[in-house]
């Protein structure tokens, strides 16, 4: 009952309804696939940026770790190495002073029977490396105290220096206020 024009006209409606239904079709799955697109690509960035951060905080704990390792063997070493050079030092000190004592009281003991009255040099010997050992290890100490004792001195002159210039600041000021 339609007329060729009309049913043409209607079939031209059908067609271009159509072609715009399929073009926002197509437009909203290309929309869609580009937001999902674009959300992957900002969740990759942002988990690699993550990785990151904690492959570098977990470097810097590592080498923080590792320095204080070293720095607490460093440590330990030093302190061993001062407490066995100490006991080696009086160890030593023990000894050659034992064998002094020993030695010399032997000689002495000897020197009593006049057969033996010729060693006394020998004895005197002994008791002069005694007192140059004795002499030496002083020496030593007092080469090893004196830079702290002249420190501590200069410490406390630099002290002394500094009350002193404040309570002639401070009686400088208040002769002035008054």
């Amino acid at each position: 009952s339609l007329s060729s024009n009309e049913s043409l006209l209607l079939l031209v409606v059908v067609v271009v309804v159509a072609v715009v239904v399929v073009v926002a079709v197509v437009v909203v799955v290309v929309v869609v696939v580009a937001v999902v697109v674009v959300v992957v690509v900002v969740v990759v960035v942002v988990v690699a940026v993550v990785v990151v951060v904690v492959v570098v905080i977990v470097v810097l704990v590592v080498v923080l770790a590792v320095l204080v390792v070293v720095v607490v063997v460093v440590v330990v070493v030093v302190v061993l190495i001062v407490v066995v050079v100490e006991v080696v030092v009086v160890v030593l000190v023990v000894v050659v002073v034992l064998v002094i004592i020993i030695v010399s009281s032997i000689s002495c003991s000897d020197l009593s029977r006049p057969d033996r009255q010729q060693d006394l040099p020998v004895t005197m010997n002994i008791w002069n490396i005694f007192l140059v050992v004795v002499g030496m290890l002083s020496l030593l100490a007092t080469s090893v105290a004196s830079p702290l004792e002249e420190e501590k001195q200069v410490e406390r002159r630099g002290r002394r220096r500094l009350i002193a210039a404040n309570k002639i600041r401070k009686g400088s000021k208040s002769s002035s206020s008054g």
